[in-house]
């Protein structure tokens, strides 16, 4: 047991200072980038914690120190393709290369600490729900970048379709990393804050992936046209997170500025879907 601390030890210690060396070497080449910076000094959190103790506790400590450098690190280059709106000629390999790495908290914690470990006893559940977030939100971006170009849809089918199926269940992870509150809710006394939680939205990152989820689940649809069984799984899945999401923003959520007609549109559409 203590050989295989060592072992998981040494492969973070490794895994800080090989993301610390690519933090300084684009820091080199560009004038300042507050997202690289806090990444790099996240690794020397995690470095300094791992030197002052090897107990699993702080080992754990420092694995969250690192996957936040890592989301720090991976923000960079996602607000760079935000910015230059997803080009169609490096767009696919830089994506890739963003969830390369940041790969979901799963793989990272398994090929540290081995796969009986959880994630979320390791990360917490912030952390996981992040990861899951910004990996689904990216595809969610570049898959509108394309749907939004006739032509480029045209172009680009295949991997529209591949990448929303990726893109579907990165949010779908997200949504289910919580669950619903249970019974830790005893001490809530306002309504609303209390049906948002038992919906398992804890925040409006929350709903926004609902959202987000649905209109993917609606490309998806439109976009591979031959019924399947994927299609029909995926029908559902958004006709669930667009309802879901139209009686949050009419219920504890109304006033709150948050429209719903979008949804409602695309809502109809998935219903036809499965008449048809």
């Amino acid at each position: 047991m203590a050989e295989e601390k060592d072992v998981s030890q040494q492969l973070l210690s490794e895994k800080i200072l090989q993301l610390q060396k690519l933090c300084s070497s684009q820091l080199s080449s560009v004038d300042f980038n507050q997202f690289l910076l806090n990444s790099r000094e996240k690794c020397k959190k995690a470095e300094v914690i791992l030197k002052r103790s090897n107990d699993i506790t702080s080992v754990y400590e420092a694995t969250k120190y690192y996957v936040q450098a890592l989301l720090d690190f991976t923000y960079y280059d996602e607000n760079l393709l935000v910015e230059e709106e997803f080009p169609e000629d490096n767009a696919e390999d830089r994506v890739r290369h963003i969830l390369v790495m940041l790969p979901d908290c799963a793989s990272i914690v398994s090929e540290l600490y081995g796969e009986h470990v959880n994630a979320v006893d390791v990360l917490g559940m912030d952390i996981v729900e992040c990861v899951h977030w910004r990996r689904g939100a990216l595809i969610y971006m570049y898959c509108h970048t394309i749907n939004a170009d006739t032509d480029r849809l045209q172009r680009q089918q295949t991997q529209f379709i591949k990448l929303l199926n990726e893109g579907i269940d990165y949010l779908s992870a997200m949504l289910n990393t919580r669950g619903t509150a249970g019974d830790d809710v005893t001490q809530i006394e306002d309504d609303n804050t209390l049906k948002l939680i038992n919906e398992g939205v804890f925040s409006d990152t929350h709903l926004l992936a609902l959202m987000y989820a649905g209109e993917m689940c609606y490309w998806f649809v439109i976009a591979t046209k031959d019924e399947t069984s994927r299609q029909n799984q995926v029908i559902e899945v958004g006709k669930r997170f667009l309802q879901k999401y139209i009686n949050i923003v009419k219920g504890p959520m109304n006033g709150a500025g948050w429209g719903c007609r979008r949804a409602e549109q695309l809502l109809q559409e998935l219903c036809t879907k499965t008449e048809t």
